[in-house]
């Protein structure tokens, strides 16, 4: 930093080939208040856990500073008293907040809102993620919960492909029951479709549908069903297999469609605002067949490979998945380094706003949390007019974490002006957005895709 400030044009330095452990010194206090936090007795590690070499670390420093200094490596001898590789086994997790429940509206700014803590760690032999530090006594998915997405067309087609993978596999007139069904705009799919009989169970439903209970299932429930359907339930619920071990009891030897994001789009994507508290689990696609036993009868991915689905035998979980998830075979997960583009992200979109307007179209999980990350780093977020979306039970509220207000599209189209800068949070819905601006003669309007 020294030299980047003096304007050096060099910098002097070894080879850089050792292998260090480094920690910001805002990392390290979190962790000593974790440890403090949890009572543990004995000796902990204070890290990161991971190596990086001392070149890495210096030529990301100079990357961060916006820097042109040229490395002068080997200018240093290696010191003969020093290995050249060593680093610590992580002891204490990295703790970060967030909004408690993005889709879940403010009626206004003065409105208390809630965060809650992150705390990732990922189980090696399942290649599972989840977040140790949930409590559940946070979530309230009764009140003001918003999460439909059948507003899109796009999604109204996803759902349509999930009803015709469903029609490929069972015969007409199997009952399909839906737990977790949200809104029941899927049942209420399949029940004019009048390719199946439904059922449908949901706490947070206020819809009218006499097929569908306001209600969670218990253990004491036994229920008639051809095929259990658990659309985007499955990331909500902690300790996974014993909710389906649970079902099994209830449903018997029921068929099961799970349908959950897929952590492996979410990593190579390097969507860090997919990472959210109402989800506590993170399924691989190898980590979502391993629930069961290699009986499972299909398997893939949807919706431009964001989701994946199984489809198997309720009656043959696998029992390997719950021993492994008891197993010590965990590791803390750090989100920055999971997600080192975050604050590259957000500067670029702010570089590319110039004087200009910014608008994000998505006040979902999505943009809810992007704008949510926006003002942790205090970046971009003063430049933001508001959120667009379809949802017209969100407009007008504010988001969770930014108080962002929620508007409709046809105020972004009587606002925006040329230059401004519209950004699109999910690149599923990208087409049927832009068709929207094309229509509205917007053409002026520059978007990105977060």
């Amino acid at each position: 930093d020294s030299a980047i400030d003096n304007n050096e044009a060099l910098f002097d330095m070894s080879g850089g080939e050792q292998l260090r452990d480094y920690l910001p010194i805002e990392a390290a206090a979190q962790q000593l208040f974790e440890l403090y936090e949890s009572g543990l007795p004995g000796v902990s590690n204070v890290c990161s856990g991971n190596p990086i070499s001392v070149r890495r670390l210096v030529e990301e420093r100079i990357h961060a500073r916006g820097s042109a200094i040229k490395l002068n490596l080997g200018h240093y001898p290696y010191p003969d008293y020093e290995p050249m590789e060593f680093w610590g086994v992580r002891d204490i997790g990295e703790t970060f907040f967030l909004p408690v429940l993005p889709n879940a509206p403010l009626e206004n700014k003065q409105r208390k809102q809630a965060f809650a803590p992150m705390r990732l760690r990922c189980n090696s032999i399942l290649d599972f993620v989840e977040n140790e530090a949930f409590d559940p006594d946070l979530i309230d998915y009764s009140e003001n919960y918003e999460n439909s997405q059948a507003c899109s067309a796009k999604f109204k087609s996803h759902m349509s492909s999930v009803l015709a993978l469903l029609k490929r596999e069972f015969p007409k007139n199997s009952l399909i029951v839906e737990v977790g069904c949200g809104k029941g705009d899927f049942l209420e799919m399949v029940q004019a479709d009048t390719y199946f009989q439904i059922k449908g169970y949901d706490a947070a439903y206020d819809g009218q549908n006499k097929s569908i209970e306001r209600r969670y299932l218990q253990n004491s429930d036994r229920i008639q069903a051809d095929i259990v359907v658990l659309r985007h339930v499955l990331e909500h619920i902690p300790r996974p297999y014993e909710f389906l071990s649970m079902l099994k009891i209830v449903f018997g030897r029921a068929k099961i469609y799970i349908e959950v994001p897929n952590y492996d789009w979410i990593v190579s994507n390097k969507t860090f605002f997919d990472i959210t508290y109402e989800h506590i689990n993170y399924f691989s696609q190898n980590a979502l067949r391993k629930l069961f036993e290699s009986t499972y009868r299909a398997h893939g991915v949807l919706f431009d490979e964001q989701y994946q689905y199984v489809i198997s035998d309720i009656s043959s979980l696998n029992v390997d998945f719950d021993l492994c998830y008891k197993s010590k075979d965990w590791k803390f997960v750090s989100f920055n380094e999971l997600f080192p583009n975050m604050q590259c992200d957000i500067r670029r979109f702010e570089e590319l706003s110039r004087s200009n307007a910014v608008f994000l179209w998505g006040a979902a999980t999505k943009g809810c949390l992007f704008l949510a990350h926006c003002k942790n780093q205090r970046q971009l977020l003063d430049k933001v007019k508001f959120a667009i979306d379809q949802n017209p039970q969100k407009i007008g509220k504010y988001l969770p974490g930014s108080h962002v207000e929620i508007k409709s599209k046809h105020e972004f189209f009587a606002t925006a002006k040329s230059g401004d800068l519209l950004l699109i949070s999910n690149p599923a819905y990208k087409d049927e957005i832009l068709a929207e601006i094309k229509a509205a003669d917007l053409r002026e309007i520059r978007s990105e895709v977060l």
